[in-house]
């Protein structure tokens, strides 16, 4: 019997399963009757029926053989069928032996080959029912058997038929699932592009009009201060208007930089914490550590990952009250985990999360950016957990 390909069958599957059940019960069953209508030669007829199990049984070995091997296989069925019918020559019902070879024939041969062998199982079942019967028993029963010859092999070409559509059908919607899996790449892929166009033309707008417009007002004010120096009280708000004009400068060349495409940062990302930390506790008086187990953080994160990391900790120097806090980074399967953990005094999530809070609203929107998780576990005096998860993916570095 064939081996199904799964464990639920399917209706093909299981309508060749029952023909085949059909077609080697009634080849038993005429094997069983001619041993017991014959039983004086029994000894004699199970020389033959034997070997004949024996082929039958090794119809899925003889169908991976080439074509000399196949049709070998039939012609020694054929054989073993007419030894049996001189053995009993009114047995006509030896002609049902040769059923599992009409079956077979269109599964181990081409269209072309299989009408010829077909024609062959035949012509020797009608040869062999003339010698045995002669005259119009001979005719009748070649009639019948003639129809059934032609009813399982029909029976399978069908089957087959439908197999190979089958075939076909789970082929095609393979290829339209990987077609469905390209074409919706393709469509975050373009995504990605406009939208680095996009921010790629407000940072270059930004850089030709703000960020000319304060250079401009710097250099108003570098001459202004020069010719100011004696006036010590102009010069003081000269100065501070400056170093104000600086700053904007600054914090706006950092919004280009964000928005620019993504490029490789100069620094590494363990360089460019190793600074946040450096220059935090430079500003305060708190104590922070960095936990890390040589991760490699992707480079069209770093940026990223860095603001959060920044805000995080600015918001623990201000309102965390506590004189120590942890960065910690952890490489987990297919993923980055990055938390920083103070033992302040904690704060209400529920109503931090409403909106409203710039520092936290930044931090979200860098990481659904990113396609990564953020998540704040905090409570009133019990310090303040942020824990932001970044998965792997992968990239063209180039």
């Amino acid at each position: 019997m064939a081996k199904l390909n799964s464990q639920h069958p399917t209706g093909t599957e299981s309508f060749q399963w029952l023909i085949r059940t059909v077609i080697y019960l009634l080849t038993l069953v005429s094997a069983f009757r001619g041993l017991v209508i014959y039983a004086s030669i029994w000894q004699s007829l199970l020389l033959v029926l034997i070997p004949l199990g024996l082929v039958l049984a090794s119809e899925q070995l003889i169908a991976q053989h080439g074509r000399f091997m196949r049709l070998l296989y039939i012609l020694v069925q054929l054989g073993l069928v007419a030894i049996l019918f001189t053995l009993a020559r009114n047995a006509d019902f030896w002609s049902l032996l040769l059923l599992p070879a009409c079956y077979i024939t269109p599964r181990l041969f081409s269209g072309r080959d299989s009408l010829l062998i077909i024609g062959l199982i035949t012509l020797t079942m009608i040869v062999c029912l003339w010698v045995a019967e002669e005259g119009l028993p001979s005719i009748l029963f070649s009639s019948v058997y003639l129809v059934s010859y032609a009813m399982v092999y029909g029976f399978s070409r069908i089957i087959l038929q439908l197999e190979q559509a089958r075939h076909d059908a789970e082929t095609l919607s393979r290829k339209l699932k990987s077609a469905n899996s390209a074409l919706r790449d393709y469509a975050e892929q373009s995504a990605e592009i406009a939208t680095m166009e996009a921010r790629h033309v407000v940072a270059r707008d930004l850089h030709d009009s703000v960020t000319q417009t304060l250079f401009s007002l710097n250099l108003m004010l570098s001459s202004v201060l020069a010719q100011t120096e004696s006036d010590d009280k102009r010069l003081a708000s000269l100065q501070t208007i400056q170093q104000l004009s600086e700053s904007a400068m600054k914090e706006l060349r950092g919004i280009i930089n964000h928005l620019r495409p993504a490029t490789p940062p100069v620094l590494p990302f363990k360089a460019q914490l190793q600074q946040l930390v450096k220059d935090i506790q430079q500003q305060s008086n708190i104590q922070l550590t960095i936990d890390d187990d040589k991760v490699t953080v992707p480079w069209y994160a770093v940026t990223s990952v860095i603001r959060i990391l920044r805000e995080a900790l600015l918001n623990v120097v201000k309102h965390a009250k506590c004189d120590q806090a942890q960065v910690r980074v952890q490489q987990m399967p297919g993923e980055i985990v990055f938390r920083v953990t103070d033992h302040g005094c904690g704060f209400d999530t529920s109503s931090a999360t409403k909106g409203g809070h710039m520092g936290l609203d930044a931090m979200q929107q860098h990481s659904l950016e990113l396609g990564a998780a953020l998540t704040i576990d905090s409570h009133p005096a019990m310090g303040c957990v942020v824990t932001l998860t970044l998965p792997i993916k992968d990239r063209n570095d180039d």
